[in-house]
């Protein structure tokens, strides 16, 4: 049987992240820099900043990439907070594509590759973006009957 107990080190900083969304972040959704298109790059500085000094930016990423290294029952929860204000998981950095993309340069990256993209990007230095192309299309030649 699979255990979900929490553990209380990652309770305590969902708690935290709660409290941070409510008081800290949510005020942020009436500032003029929250547009139709997303916040302005000056507002996105302006809330990492904010979850850096609480202690809460990048939770996800393993802590010496300055993250708490959370289980995934431990991101499920942290996150779920964060998700209280559309600008919570852009505070806390892990919106998407950076949040996935920071556990796969973390799972299969070299050490050169991490200090490289995964440091910066843990530090809300820089963005991550995600690309598909399909497989070029291959013509079948149909006979008629």
């Amino acid at each position: 049987m699979i255990d979900f107990t929490p553990d209380p080190c990652h309770v305590e900083i969902a708690e935290r992240t709660r409290t941070f969304i409510r008081d800290t972040i949510l005020p942020y959704e009436s500032d003029a820099r929250w547009t139709a298109a997303g916040p302005t790059d000056d507002l996105r500085a302006d809330l990492t900043g904010l979850a850096r000094a609480a202690g809460l930016l990048s939770p996800h990423v393993t802590v010496d990439f300055g993250g708490h290294g959370l289980s995934h029952l431990g991101r499920a929860l942290v996150f779920e907070e964060a998700g209280r204000s559309m600008l919570g998981p852009i505070a806390l950095n892990i919106a998407a594509p950076d949040e996935g993309n920071a556990h796969l340069l973390a799972s299969i990256a070299t050490d050169e590759q991490k200090e490289r993209w995964l440091a910066p990007l843990a530090r809300a230095e820089i963005r991550t973006a995600f690309a598909m192309t399909e497989p070029p299309q291959v013509l079948v030649p149909t006979r008629a009957c």
